[in-house]
């Protein structure tokens, strides 16, 4: 997520000059584009806009002086505000349920762009002179200049191709790091003992065997820890120290996100005594980093599961913006975020022990071989 955007990290302007047809291609990549991911649409430079329509309760309402103005049935909902332009936060608030941002308009912002090429040439001057930068790729023939050298040149009917290129692009863009994050830092009071120092499998505690499997799918592994907590130090695992004033394992992951915020990261509590390397390596391998989070539906309940998942780094904003609300349940904001949700390869791979009796059942799971 490093660097400057407009309205979403991963966002492609559409741009070219007056009737070169950017709506329409916007149009029908939407069309191809609407099944796998939501995308979002942003007309920004307009030269005049009406609010609604005259003589309607929202027009009335916004003519009266309104500051901001929603219009809400069952199936949808439109905020209209009454003056001014949409503020960076807005933008990025509003957007924030997308997968992905397409932008009408924006060609001499710094933005990647897709630039759609006129009869007469003149957004193809543009480029050439430096005043039309950062283009990744052009729509509307193939005309002999030097400036196409290196980027694709699609034909406006070629949409599948066009899309399968902004898919690549944004899936390109939305690549981070992936950094494993062990979590040791609850209190385990319903087990009574500290749960990371906990033995499955005699010889290795639950801290070094979740670490160990981690370190298999992910760049860096960290360890998640209270303050003053007593945890050992793991060679090739250093500490994140919980860094906000509150409980829980959004602690944890902010924390993490604070310390390393270019990477995504995939938690995983010590609670989880029959999680398998199947099951990490499946969750890496199927992860959409164009989604919020990638996470695994319960067995039980059929809800994401918040901890062992990966979290992507926008994801931060949607859990500043819950926990602003008092809102502190890591389940309940993937439930209400674009979450890939994912089918277990292993059935019982995520079954937690958080009482010693649930804890003596699954060592006896793994003794005869059951997960």
């Amino acid at each position: 997520m490093a660097g400057s955007w407009t309205y979403h990290p991963f966002e492609l302007a559409v741009c070219g000059m007056s009737t070169s047809g950017k709506t329409t291609l916007i149009e029908r990549l939407i069309c191809s584009i609407k099944e796998r991911f939501a995308v979002g649409y942003a007309k920004h430079g307009a030269n005049a806009m009406d609010l609604d329509r005259s003589g309607k309760d929202t027009f009335r309402a916004a003519r009266a002086g309104a500051a901001t103005v929603v219009i809400e049935t069952e199936g949808a909902y439109a905020l209209l505000g009454g003056s001014g332009p949409l503020s960076p936060l807005d933008r990025a608030r509003l957007m924030l349920d997308c997968d992905m941002v397409l932008i009408e308009g924006m060609k001499y912002a710094p933005v990647p762009k897709l630039v759609v090429l006129d009869a007469g040439g003149e957004a193809l001057r543009q480029v050439e002179s430096g005043a039309i930068t950062n283009v990744v790729a052009f729509v509307g023939g193939q005309p002999a200049t030097d400036v196409l050298a290196g980027r694709p040149c699609f034909d406006r009917d070629q949409i599948e191709r066009i899309a399968q290129f902004v898919e690549a692009h944004m899936r390109s863009a939305a690549k981070a790091p992936l950094f494993g994050l062990v979590l040791a830092g609850g209190y385990s009071e319903r087990m009574g003992s500290e749960k990371w120092a906990m033995e499955f499998v005699p010889g290795e505690t639950q801290l070094e065997r979740t670490s160990e499997l981690l370190s298999g799918v992910c760049r860096e592994v960290h360890v998640s820890v209270r303050p003053g907590q007593d945890v050992p130090d793991l060679k090739g695992a250093a500490r994140i120290v919980d860094s906000f004033p509150f409980g829980g394992p959004l602690v944890g992951l902010l924390s993490a996100m604070y310390a390393h915020p270019e990477a995504a990261w995939l938690v995983a509590a010590c609670d989880l005594p029959l999680l398998d390397t199947r099951t990490a390596t499946d969750l890496v391998e199927r992860r959409n980093p164009l989604r919020l989070a990638t996470a695994y539906e319960s067995n039980h309940d059929q809800l994401p599961e918040p901890l062992f998942a990966i979290w992507e780094p926008r994801s931060r904003h949607r859990i500043l913006e819950a926990l602003a609300l008092d809102l502190r349940c890591p389940r309940r904001i993937l439930i209400q975020s674009r979450t890939e949700l994912l089918t277990l390869p292993v059935p019982h791979a995520l079954d937690n022990a958080n009482t010693p009796e649930q804890a003596e059942l699954m060592r006896g799971m793994l003794r005869r071989g059951q997960n």
